[in-house]
């Protein structure tokens, strides 16, 4: 089994939801993180049928 990559910031995955040259399965965005390109990018992610799952910030620092 391939390893996926991960991509990291806000403007990263907003290239590759844009760009539709990549896969992307799922976002995880911080709980309370609540800023106008986030919400921007929850609903590019949605329309594209990516899950969006919002974690503890611990979860995303490891």
């Amino acid at each position: 089994m391939k390893n996926k990559p991960i991509l990291e910031g806000q403007i990263s995955i907003k290239a590759a939801l844009k760009s539709n040259n990549r896969d992307v399965y799922k976002i995880y965005i911080k709980k309370n993180k609540r800023y106008k390109d986030t919400s921007y990018l929850e609903k590019l992610a949605k329309k594209q049928g990516v899950k969006v799952e919002r974690v503890k910030g611990s979860f995303i620092k490891e």
